[in-house]
């Protein structure tokens, strides 16, 4: 028994409608396959001790929509001249949407900064793309930061919750060493003295 609809529903001569939401008992989807609905009517007769019926009704398909998993993003600090490689799976033929966000955290305010691939048909099993850190103009680097990319999925029967990726920081801020100096210019390690740099 998936999910009880009605219990000892006192009902009038007629038609009747009730409404399954393809969740169980616990309010947990139930996994996609073929479910039968039984319909046990007790008549009043009596003081209710009339006829049971058992009808074995109509038989359902339950069908979710894909599901997508990350499997890894390398590396996960970018630097210059880097791209970065998102590797995931699907669980059928699916339309593929990878979003980049600059941010991590979903509950503040995040800006995305570019569509590495929109709704394209990808196969079932191990796919992956390339994120060559720039914007959506194509032509901008991204600011240096930390990003969080997500991959959706989505076929005939509705859409994949998003799969969210682990930070991953952009630095490609070069490193300089500036107003280097020594002092003394001129010593005599013969002597003990030694120069700071």
């Amino acid at each position: 028994l998936i999910r009880t609809l009605v219990v000892n529903n006192l009902e009038s001569i007629g038609n009747h409608s009730h409404i399954w939401d393809g969740k169980n008992e616990n309010g947990n989807v139930v996994p996609e396959g073929t479910y039968t609905f039984e319909i046990i009517a007790n008549d009043l007769y009596n003081e209710g001790r009339g006829n049971k019926q058992v009808f074995k009704y109509a038989e359902v398909n339950v069908i979710l929509p894909p599901s997508v998993s990350i499997n890894s993003i390398t590396p996960t600090t970018v630097i210059i001249n880097q791209t970065t490689t998102i590797r995931y799976s699907i669980t059928r033929n699916s339309n593929v949407t990878i979003n980049v966000y600059r941010g991590t955290d979903v509950f503040d305010a995040r800006t995305r900064v570019r569509t590495v691939i929109d709704k394209e048909n990808k196969t079932a099993g191990d796919n992956s793309e390339i994120w060559d850190i720039l914007d959506d103009t194509h032509v901008n680097y991204a600011l240096d930061g930390n990003y969080t990319i997500e991959v959706y999925a989505e076929d005939y029967a509705g859409s994949s919750d998003p799969e969210r990726s682990p930070p991953i920081k952009v630095d490609r801020t070069p490193s300089y060493v500036t107003n280097q100096y020594c002092e003394p210019l001129i010593f005599k390690p013969q002597e003990g003295i030694s120069t700071t740099l």
